[in-house]
């Protein structure tokens, strides 16, 4: 049950790529196999972390259960001793460490190979690209390439005033495509997506010291096909006009330029180099040391450079099987217990021990990486580490009355009833209270009943019987927040350590990310934690018959839920104020440590402004700069490119290194640089400066457009983006969703309630564990729904507000009519 789980969990975390693959292969007819291939490929990975972890809960559920009930008593009394009892959950863990160490040395390496190739599966991305390219938006999806499209006729899939730039590592040098009409297609040729254009004009600088005076151009026929040089100009004069032309000859030197025209013309889009490099039969890369099975491992030769990482990717595929033996045995240490625990408090505990576990092999494979300690101590130190812990915790065991888990015995009896008589009492207290007869507790019945309810003894107009609920719902649900949060860090840690350790990433800044992130992820779990905090404790109430005795003393569920229902919109309200007070800010840090974690250096600029920036200005003229810095109001490596309508075409381009404002008479500095002018598709005239003053319509405001995402930005701001880029032209459909998204999310808490209290009223005798199953089923399924509906809306198959507020819809109507119809 534990593996069914945390894979589904793990799996739904993924679920955002699932779903647009799902929508683009239904939308356009084309078969599943690429989402199945996709699916299969995950799965492995997602088993060699779910695997371990399993176990380790199993071992503690079990055998904590078995304590719980004094079988682990009986079977000491009858001469059993605590070694043969180990010997079961050893021979369970060596058959999990002999299929983790099939998964490890395999089949995770074909996955990893399977999931890199279907990166280029051609037709899906054709699709992709099809469906993804909006009109009037910057698209950057393509390595190295651009295309912003004004207008897109989807009936018909026809794209209408094109423009395509083929990037270059260097600014200056790029080639511009300018198309009155176009489409993209597959194409005949290996299946590569074509881009075909119509009425074309194509643009090309290159900075390349040396080359040969570019020429000016001479008019062609409308289907010539090759980019012609500049067609020589008029002979230099001698005398006074010489030294003129020279100088303009010598610029046009340093700065080649070639146009050409075509009325047709077909590109393919190639979007890998790996691909590319495969086509024309270059050398092939070899493989990375993740994606060699264990066979190709042992024989490969690594580079001097390349040892440790072969080295450490040997022991991590022999250390991770092996954690199964280690889980088997902290499972039987901390398992057998004199404290009697819940099963919940078991699957907790494997919690809070695997994250042990992953930061000790965190910081083991961080100490490798950084030489301080040989490989194979760092990638098993973890190992080394809970062996000793779990031998130790298991030879303490020998002496009579020794408990591993005595420290949080007060922990727990603060949250639990006495035993004598607490709940009995407690419940008698509450059916009196319902019919006017209520009588003061004492004894150890009456400070259980305190404690469980001083927390909320002063909320105006509560009941006994609405403290109770409230108390039991608080802490399952802190318990279960704690849990869910514990596991989407493990699963983030799990992800990031590959980058951790290749970056040789400080401790520090591993920790502030998780700091900074916890605030997100406390957003994410709040409603699972409520669904499965109110199953958990009606489900409880209905065990233990207190609810028949409730119903019985004239309750109505109606009633019972009134606490719940309202403790769901305290929730929502709490969710509001994080994701528009708290989350704007955490989301920002952490987005810019995330980036530093994956690639090993900071952004670029402050909350993720790339290079390369492209933005549409008035009057048909688009800019382009490699860095705009906010504080100064300069650009570093400008171009402007002015467009006519009719054909759509250049007919200006400024470049400029440096560029910066003057705000005494408001204009742009623009210094050492070109301008080249265009009619007809013609080059008609070509001035290099050292500074150049121009006035255009954008000031340094306009640049400074906020560059954040959605999910840095409260609603006010996302509204005044909307409205700011909706009038430059801009569309602005995801920032639309998502402003329905943070308005509709906060009411998730209630929605989840609402459905969780039908079901929870049906549980029965089943105990906690089926209650929290349940809940994650039905949270896993909302997810589920939530990326779909998302997804839909992004492909225009769904108006903004039913893609943000239709999985709110369907289960909170579904919750309300099980709700209204259960029986009472």
């Amino acid at each position: 049950l534990g593996l069914l789980l945390l894979t589904a969990i793990i799996f739904f975390h993924e679920a955002s790529r699932f779903t647009e693959l799902l929508v683009v292969a239904s939308r356009s007819g084309l078969p599943m196999d690429a989402l199945w291939r996709m699916i299969a490929a995950i799965i492995p990975g997602i088993f060699v972390f779910t695997l371990p972890i399993s176990l380790l809960i199993g071992t503690l559920v079990g055998l904590g259960r078995l304590s719980g009930d004094s079988e682990i008593i009986s079977l000491g009394a009858s001469g059993v001793s605590r070694l043969r009892m180990l010997a079961p959950v050893i021979a369970l863990a060596l058959a999990v460490s002999c299929v983790m160490l099939y998964i490890t040395l395999e089949v995770l390496p074909v996955s990893v190979r399977n999931l890199t190739n279907l990166k280029a599966d051609q037709p899906l991305i054709l699709e992709t690209l099809n469906t993804q390219i909006k009109p009037r938006v910057f698209e950057e999806s393509i390595p190295k390439k651009v295309i912003y499209i004004e207008d897109i006729d989807r009936t018909n899939n026809m794209w209408h005033n094109i423009l395509l730039v083929d990037l270059d590592d260097d600014p200056r040098n790029m080639t511009i495509y300018t198309a009155s009409s176009g489409s993209l297609r597959q194409g005949e040729r290996e299946k590569m997506p074509e881009l075909f254009l119509e009425r074309v004009s194509v643009h090309r600088t290159s900075d390349s010291r040396g080359a040969t005076p570019a020429v000016q151009d001479q008019p062609q026929q409308p289907e010539a096909n090759v980019a012609q040089p500049e067609a020589q100009g008029n002979t230099p004069a001698a005398g006074a006009q010489g030294a003129p032309e020279r100088e303009r000859r010598r610029n046009r030197a340093q700065q080649p330029y070639t146009m050409a025209r075509s009325q047709e013309m077909t590109l393919g889009i190639e979007v890998t180099d790996d691909k590319k490099e495969g086509a024309a039969g270059s050398f092939e890369k070899p493989p990375e040391v993740e994606e060699m099975t264990w066979g190709e491992l042992l024989s490969y030769s690594p580079p001097p450079e390349g040892y440790r990482e072969w080295s450490a990717e040997i022991h991590k595929r022999l250390s991770l099987p092996a954690a199964c033996l280690v889980f088997a045995l902290l499972g039987v240490g901390f398992g057998i217990s004199n404290i009697r625990t819940g099963r919940s408090f078991g699957l907790l505990l494997g919690l809070a021990i695997t994250i042990v576990y992953y930061l000790l092999a965190l910081t083991g494979e961080h100490a490798a990486a950084a030489g301080r300690v040989p490989i194979w101590l760092g990638i098993w130190l973890a190992n080394i580490v809970l062996t000793a812990v779990g031998v130790f915790v298991i030879y303490l065991q020998r002496k009579p009355g020794s408990d591993a888990l005595s420290a949080l015995a007060s922990l727990r009896h603060y949250w639990t009833p006495a035993k004598n008589g607490g709940e009995e009492s407690d419940l008698q207290a509450v059916t009196d209270s319902s019919n006017g007869r209520a009588r003061n507790s004492s004894g150890a019945a009456g400070e259980a009943r305190r404690r469980r309810t001083g927390l909320f003894s002063r909320v105006p107009g509560a009941q006994l019987v609405d403290r109770l609920i409230l108390s039991d719902m608080a802490r399952f649900f802190v318990y279960i927040l704690a849990g869910f949060s514990a596991l989407f860090i493990i699963i983030t840690l799990f992800q990031l350590l590959n980058s951790i350790t290749r970056h040789n990433i400080e401790w520090t800044v591993v920790a502030n990310y998780l700091i900074y992130l916890l605030p997100m992820i406390v957003n994410y779990m709040t409603p699972l934690s409520a669904l499965v905090a109110v199953m958990v404790t009606f489900g409880i109430l209905q065990k233990t018959s207190q609810l028949i005795a409730l119903k019985a003393s004239g309750q109505s569920i109606f009633r019972l839920a009134a606490p719940a229902l309202l403790a769901s919109l305290l929730m929502s309200a709490f969710i509001f104020v994080n994701q528009d007070y708290i989350l704007p800010f955490t989301n920002r840090r952490q987005n810019n440590l995330r980036h530093l974690i994956r690639s090993g250096q900071e952004p670029p600029q402050t909350f993720y402004q790339t290079t390369n920036q492209w933005i549409f200005g008035v009057d048909s003229r688009i800019y382009n700069y490699a860095h705009f810095d906010v504080a100064t109001n300069s650009f570093f490596q400008l171009n402007v490119l002015d467009l006519s309508r009719d054909p759509f075409s250049i007919k200006r381009r400024i470049y400029a290194r440096s560029a910066s404002w003057d705000s005494a008479k408001r204009e742009w500095v623009l210094e050492n640089g070109w301008e080249r002018t265009f009619q007809d598709d013609r080059n008609t005239g070509f001035e290099q400066f050292k500074e150049r003053r121009i006035q255009v319509a954008e000031n340094p405001e306009y640049f400074k457009k906020d560059p954040r995402g959605s999910a840095s930005m409260t609603v006010a701001e996302l509204r005044r983006k909307i409205t700011d880029l909706s009038r430059s032209g801009f569309d602005v459909l995801d920032l639309k969703i998502a402003l329905q998204s943070k308005i509709a999310f906060p009411l998730t808490c209630l929605v989840m309630v609402l459905v969780g209290l039908p079901f929870s009223f049906s549980v029965g005798k089943r105990g906690a564990l089926y209650g929290v199953s349940l809940g994650i089923a039905i949270g896993l399924a909302y997810w589920g729904l939530l990326g779909l509906f998302e997804q839909m809306g992004r492909y225009e198959m769904l108006p903004p507000t039913l893609a943000a507020w239709g999985p709110n819809m369907l289960f909170g109507a579904g919750g309300l009519y099980l709700f209204l119809t259960s029986r009472t």
